[in-house]
């Protein structure tokens, strides 16, 4: 069950995922999520706009972005900062393989580092 973007990041945080690519994180988080969250609304891809698609949108209201190295730290937080400006999005969740500072935005932003999983 799905009481709010806490429990999104606490799955997420236990998962031990592909770290190798983006697409190969996205194939498995997917089921992944969909196993944990059943009958919960989550939508792939989901377009915020014409410019704006995270990664999932669960509930109708809770982002889910999942980055590994490829866009720069400054582009992953502007990127957050963008969905949080949207009035359905509550709350966003950053799963990530590197590094991250703390991201100040309109919404709450949780940060979950992937490879703690495999320590």
């Amino acid at each position: 069950m799905l009481g709010g973007v806490k429990d999104i990041a606490d799955v997420l945080s236990r998962g031990r995922f592909s770290l190798s690519s983006e697409s190969s994180l996205q194939l498995e988080v997917d089921p992944y999520l969909r196993e944990a969250f059943p009958g919960v609304e989550i939508s792939r891809e989901h377009r915020l706009d014409r410019a704006n698609r995270p990664d999932w949108l669960i509930d109708g209201r809770f982002v889910v972005e999942a980055k590994i190295s490829r866009s720069s730290r400054r582009d992953t937080v502007r990127q957050v900062q963008r969905y949080a400006e949207f009035p359905q999005v509550e709350a966003i969740v950053l799963i990530t393989g590197r590094s991250m500072p703390p991201i100040r935005a309109a919404k709450p932003v949780l940060i979950v580092h992937l490879g703690r999983a495999w320590l």
